[in-house]
């Protein structure tokens, strides 16, 4: 059969049997009654003093598990005191607002006791090896004098520090909650070096009962590796991007009018052939009788304007032939100067532009109709022509 909580108790000078108080005793008793099924494993050294700067702080307990350590304060009451306690967030604690009827022998409330030896704790074993300063939480267990006492709110006791009612469920959920979900912390040979620097290793357990405990021989260091980001790999050529813009759902062609023939299915054009402007489709003109197509008129375009040509020089006039020059006896008579005749330009006048011959539609001749109303003036003749001889006897 499985002991309870391994319970090591140091006795006070001059006490009688274990020197504890009886709220302190009610809750060795309970920690120890923890076999079976109701096993939970640990270590509980009792009235201890932890080293706090030049002197040192007193605990009512510490509880080593293979999960944390709990650093326990035990407050019981100095009379019967029934209703809700409520932690405020500075003063005394009350119960129905009302001061609490705590046994203590400080000026400090139970949450600042516990919060301070939490601290003594953290710092006595921040060197030990397999343990040390990690997870150390601090936990008040109330033991009230008689039946009635609820607990309100208590988070205001402090970060990391539970008020419990000094039951067996509670006391036992308390330390339950402490270990769970969270990895082993505190090895067999963690224990030993932690009772080692507070001078008890007359209280220590054996080796061989921690390990029996369930306290592990090795802790495994906690392993912090960090997921790689790796590069995505590189999209091959032609590939499309990642983030695609979705194409619109296709829509059903229009059914055509009747009379006429669907258009052909185009192929999809390239980015060039989008931005083009789509061609102009031919007119269709449809008349009674006939169905036909005419081409639309080309479109206008501007006249250019006429190209002036360049003037042209009128040429120069024809130089005279020069005589030989005569003879000193023979001189005729000097001939009189002739002007050479002015020739005029020739006066150039613009071309006029031409203006394209506007194409006239072509008129087609509407045979259907002209047979349709030939057809109806003979009927209306022939309809007269009874109705006269029906009336006339004719």
């Amino acid at each position: 059969m499985v002991s309870g909580v391994l319970v090591r108790v140091q006795h006070g000078p001059g006490s009688d049997g274990e020197g504890l108080s009886g709220a302190e005793a009610e809750v060795v008793r309970m920690l120890r009654t923890w076999t079976g099924k109701w096993h939970l494993p640990g270590v509980a050294l009792v009235n201890v003093n932890l080293p706090d700067r030049k002197t040192t702080r007193q605990v009512d307990a510490l509880v080593f598990t293979p999960h944390g350590l709990l650093v326990v304060e035990v407050k019981g009451f100095t009379r019967a005191q029934p209703g809700k306690l409520v932690v405020p967030p500075n003063g005394p604690w009350t119960v129905d607002e009302a001061p609490a009827a705590i046994y203590h022998l400080t000026a400090l409330n139970p949450g600042e006791q516990v919060k301070a030896g939490v601290y003594a704790a953290k710092k006595a074993f921040a060197e030990i090896d397999g343990g040390g300063a990690a997870f150390v939480t601090g936990l008040v267990v109330l033991v009230p004098i008689g039946k009635g006492l609820v607990l309100g709110d208590t988070g205001n006791a402090g970060v990391g520090i539970r008020v419990v009612l000094g039951t067996q469920r509670e006391l036992r959920k308390a330390v339950h909650r402490h270990g769970r979900g969270r990895r082993p912390v505190w090895s067999a040979s963690g224990v030993l070096d932690a009772c080692e620097a507070l001078a008890l290793t007359h209280l220590a357990p054996g080796l061989e009962e921690l390990l029996a405990e369930g306290f592990p021989e090795v802790v495994q260091a906690p392993t912090l590796e960090r997921p790689v980001a790796r590069p995505a790999p590189p999209a091959p050529p032609g590939a499309a991007p990642a983030s695609r813009v979705l194409a619109p759902p296709a829509v059903p062609p229009a059914s055509a009018p009747p009379g006429t023939a669907a258009p052909p299915a185009r192929a999809p054009a390239s980015a060039s052939a989008a931005s083009a402007p789509a061609p102009v489709p031919p007119m269709a003109e449809s008349r009674p009788g006939t169905t036909r197509t005419r081409q639309s008129p080309p479109p206008r375009r501007a006249p250019s304007p006429p190209q002036r040509p360049a003037a042209q020089e009128p040429p120069p006039p024809p130089s005279p032939p020069r005589a030989a020059p005569p003879s000193p006896s023979t001189l005729p008579p000097l001939p009189q100067p002739t002007r050479p005749p002015v020739q005029e330009a020739p006066q150039h006048t613009p071309p006029v532009a031409q203006k394209a011959p506007r194409q006239v539609p072509e008129r087609v001749i509407p045979w259907g109709l002209l047979v349709v109303i030939v057809i109806i003036l003979a009927i209306g003749i022939s309809a007269a022509v009874l109705v006269h001889q029906a009336f006339h006897g004719g």
